[in-house]
């Protein structure tokens, strides 16, 4: 559906216009990309007004999405699957949401979250997209960056514990960067 569209729009705004193949290809794969996040922020923005939580839904979104950006990790074969894998983590992590965690259980989350992303990033981070490979040269300043993000997103987590809800969703967002780089880890796996 988004790669029909995408060609209609290419369609339709290139109508008058010399492009070849590999020229217009380009140009829906942008379309395509600029569509599906579109869906994947709009989805974003109707859960976090669903279960009341605009903010904290915002919080996680940030820090997956900066994390991932460094690490790496799963992608889906099909903006369907991605956007509906990308849903569900969000409407999992709202749910946790809805769970009175005491503080004590908070502080063990956030330290649990911060050791499972950190031991991720160690043994598997950058992970490779095979549409944008990383240059060999960058592996290593991703990987520490990965790193870094991750203690900052700790220190600010257990500064947020008082605000349990805030704090969650920033250890969900770094278990669930950990998961898809776990994931690709194993989908690697099967392939061979």
């Amino acid at each position: 559906m988004i790669t029909a569209l995408a060609n209609r729009i290419a369609d339709f705004i290139f109508s008058n216009t010399e492009l070849s193949e590999e020229q217009r290809s380009v140009y829906v794969y942008g379309y395509e990309i600029i569509i599906s996040s579109a869906v994947s922020f709009f989805l974003l923005i109707v859960t976090g007004i669903v279960f009341g939580r605009l903010l904290e839904i915002t919080a996680f979104f940030l820090v997956f999405y900066i994390l991932r950006q460094q690490t790496g990790g799963y992608h889906a074969d099909t903006y369907f699957k991605c956007n509906l894998i990308f849903e569900v983590n969000i409407i999992l992590v709202m749910l946790l949401t809805l769970i009175d965690f005491p503080f004590p259980a908070c502080i063990i989350i956030n330290i649990l979250s911060c050791v499972l992303c950190l031991a991720a990033i160690l043994a598997l981070a950058p992970v490779e997209n095979e549409n944008k490979p990383i240059a060999p040269d960058s592996r290593q300043k991703h990987k520490i960056a990965g790193l870094i993000l991750t203690v900052v997103f700790e220190v600010v987590s257990v500064c947020l514990s008082g605000y349990t809800k805030f704090s969650l969703c920033i250890s969900m967002a770094m278990v669930s960067t950990a998961l898809a780089m776990l994931i690709n880890l194993i989908k690697r796996r099967k392939r061979t």
